[in-house]
């Protein structure tokens, strides 16, 4: 909670024990919270050349690309990322993001869906496979993704996207009513008890944290 703080004890640590790939990542980390971009690369960069391909230094490389307003260069990344941590969920939501944002929608939804092969119900990606299929105009294809995702979201960000402007073909078309009608039966349930509030915010997409070692 204090970045500046947390620099000044990782300096400290490179001048008692030496420089390493995860000190130099971390303090990359600090330097990113207070928006230190240049000095935040310099230190990812020292932790590549340290550990070339260290996993949590190649993600914060991709975050700095993002910042730098090259999503070209950010995918480049995070698919390398990903082909060393295939299952972080955090990596494949901002990639299918950053897919999407290049026109590669039908990728995005390709890898989501490779991943998707091998996971539960309950797995939350399901509601941003759901999105991409319907601006995909695959209508089943989307109506059976918001479905399993009743299972690992709430019920509220669910309504949200069968509101969304993505779904909006199929709700004139009528092909989700039977699943409009379960959204709205299980709606009624939980408004019926308090609601958290990170589940009223709006759907919207957003850069995350930087991963320390």
């Amino acid at each position: 909670s204090h970045p500046d703080m947390l620099g000044s004890c990782l300096l400290m640590a490179m001048a008692v024990d030496g420089e390493n790939e995860a000190i130099k990542n971390d303090l990359g980390v600090a330097y990113l919270q207070q928006q230190r971009m240049k000095e935040a690369y310099r230190q990812f960069r020292s932790a590549e050349q340290i550990r070339p391909g260290f996993p949590p230094t190649r993600f914060n490389l991709a975050l700095c690309a993002i910042s730098d307003h090259n999503p070209a260069f950010a995918v480049r990344l995070l698919g390398q990322y990903l082909g060393l941590r295939p299952t972080d969920t955090t990596a494949l939501r901002l990639q299918a993001h950053l897919l999407s944002q290049l026109g590669r929608s039908e990728e995005a939804l390709r890898m989501l869906e490779k991943f998707l092969n091998h996971q539960p119900p309950d797995q939350p990606l399901f509601l941003d496979a759901a999105g991409l299929a319907a601006r995909l105009n695959q209508h089943g294809n989307a109506l059976r993704n918001l479905d399993t995702a009743l299972n690992g979201n709430s019920i509220q960000t669910v309504a949200r996207m069968y509101q969304s402007a993505a779904f909006r073909d199929i709700r004139l078309s009528g092909e989700g009513d039977a699943l409009a009608a379960r959204i709205a039966n299980k709606a009624r349930a939980a408004f019926g008890t308090p609601v958290a509030p990170d589940e009223i915010q709006p759907l919207r997409a957003t850069v995350p944290d930087a991963k320390v070692r």
